[in-house]
């Protein structure tokens, strides 16, 4: 999940990879750790604007436009370097991997 409205390309509030293909639905608050236990498998990395695991959702003080992408990968895993806590890293190692995507993307406003 990105924000696309405060300019430059890396203002991620999440990164989670190496999610099974069978996994059909995230669980509310997935863990703060680097691998989550559900889904079982699933790594991430911290969020852009802290030393923090885990999704951060919205809540800026105006409107901002907020991208959700999902990815789909040749592998069970993407070849992030391991103990990876940098979102634009990962980010550019599962994007090149990538055989397609899908993005929706919204607006947020308080």
């Amino acid at each position: 999940m990105r924000d696309l409205s405060l300019g430059g390309a890396n203002n991620y509030h999440w990164v989670i990879y190496d999610i099974p293909a069978s996994t059909t639905s995230l669980p509310a608050a997935v863990p703060a750790q680097a691998a989550p236990p559900s889904p079982a498998g699933a790594k991430q990395t911290y969020w852009s604007f802290s030393n923090t695991y885990s999704y951060q959702g919205p809540c800026p003080p105006n409107e901002h436009t907020y991208e959700f992408t999902v990815y789909a990968l040749p592998t069970a895993t993407a070849a992030v370097p391991a103990n990876t806590t940098n979102p634009a890293t990962a980010a550019a190692v599962i994007t090149a991997a990538a055989t397609s995507s899908a993005k929706l993307a919204g607006k947020y406003k308080q």
